[in-house]
């Protein structure tokens, strides 16, 4: 066994601390850097938390959007069967219509009746023809 002097002791022993020392404070550093990075995680995170929940309110404006204009749409669309009647029932009917709403245009009576275009125009050209009813033109 080697027999160790006073102050060998004393060198090793502030070697030893001097070491302790620099590892305590690389420790001490390396658990700040830790609380750091967990730091920056923890707001990473809330900032993605927020991003997603944006995320989901945009989509879910963007689906109500959707979903209204797809309404307009159904709304605006609408279809329009025409019936098909004999020519005398449909001079009778419009005749009627045109008593019962003085100035409507010819599109009024069209829809409202759900009559033919063709038809709705020839009876009209023939009413006219005849002084009973009086075509303007669109302002």
């Amino acid at each position: 066994m080697k027999a160790y002097s006073v102050s060998d002791i004393k060198r090793i022993n502030k070697e030893l601390e001097k070491e302790f020392i620099e590892k305590g404070e690389f420790l001490k550093v390396i658990n700040d850097m830790r609380h750091d990075f967990l730091r920056e995680l923890e707001s990473m995170k809330q900032n993605f938390l927020k991003l997603i929940d944006e995320l989901f309110a945009r989509q879910k404006m963007l689906e109500e959007r959707i979903e209204k204009l797809e309404r307009r749409i159904v709304e605006e669309e609408r279809i329009i069967e025409f019936r098909e009647l004999p020519k005398e029932e449909a001079l009778r009917i419009i005749k009627e219509y045109i008593r019962k709403h003085p100035g409507c245009t010819t599109s009024q009576i069209i829809e409202d009746l759900r009559l033919d275009p063709p038809l709705v125009a020839e009876v009209l050209k023939e009413l006219e023809e005849k002084g009973e009813v009086e075509g303007l033109e669109p302002k």
